[in-house]
């Protein structure tokens, strides 16, 4: 959770001499007043927040001299309309993260999930930038990528096509739905830590999606604090 926090840690796997991940040698990156280091999204109603990690390279390589290793998303990997138009709906859908805080701690490697669309990706589900997810969302995943990843071919609306990879980033999971034990469904955020909660509910295996797009507004922003520096 970013809000309130004064410190945090954020890991990152160096790369070795090919240039690939080395797993199990990583370097933990200390950053004071943390929610100071964040971009909260210009909407105060989107829970989205953006870090430039130009300095957090650089002390990465000043401390271990080696680069860290990550993997750029463009936007590029987003859905354009076409491929919008072209989705016929419940296809399935992988989500990447920490659920109730589980991960493979030795090799700094998250847990892949998968699921399906269960809302109509063509429309903003109650009007706003949103969708939702047949998938097992706990507390934990929350700022979780949501991708539609087929490696051997596809359908679409007009064609089924063969032997092709469709790779797009959906959006970034952000709530889920909660059952009450006595019967009442409400929609809860998602604590990004492991927390102890007492309350006698349950998950629905839904997870409520912030659109990728949305992602696209803090451009501008970084694009202003570039030019005012």
């Amino acid at each position: 959770m970013v809000e309130n926090s004064l410190t945090g840690k954020l890991r990152f796997t160096l790369k070795n001499q090919f240039g690939e991940p080395d797993y199990g040698n990583h370097f933990d990156c200390q950053i004071t007043d943390f929610k100071d280091a964040w971009t909260n999204h210009p909407d105060p109603d989107i829970d989205l927040c953006a870090m430039p990690i130009a300095e957090v390279q650089k002390l990465t390589v000043e401390k271990t001299s080696k680069e860290p290793f990550y993997l750029p998303l463009d936007s590029g990997i987003m859905p354009s309309q076409s491929d919008i138009d072209g989705l016929i709906g419940m296809e399935e859908v992988k989500m990447i993260g920490y659920p109730n805080g589980l991960w493979d701690e030795l090799n700094n490697m998250p847990l892949y999930r998968k699921g399906v669309l269960a809302s109509n990706y063509k429309f903003d589900w109650n009007g706003k930038k949103e969708f939702i997810v047949d998938l097992s969302v706990f507390p934990g995943s929350s700022g979780s990528p949501v991708f539609l990843l087929d490696e051997s071919g596809y359908k679409t609306k007009k064609a089924t096509i063969f032997g092709s990879t469709r790779f797009k980033l959906l959006g970034i999971v952000y709530k889920t739905f909660l059952h009450h034990i006595s019967g009442g469904i409400y929609s809860a955020n998602i604590p990004t830590n492991q927390q102890n909660i007492a309350v006698s509910s349950m998950p629905n295996n839904l997870g409520l999606v912030i659109k990728s797009e949305r992602l696209l507004d803090f451009e501008q922003i970084f694009k202003q604090k570039l030019e005012s520096n």
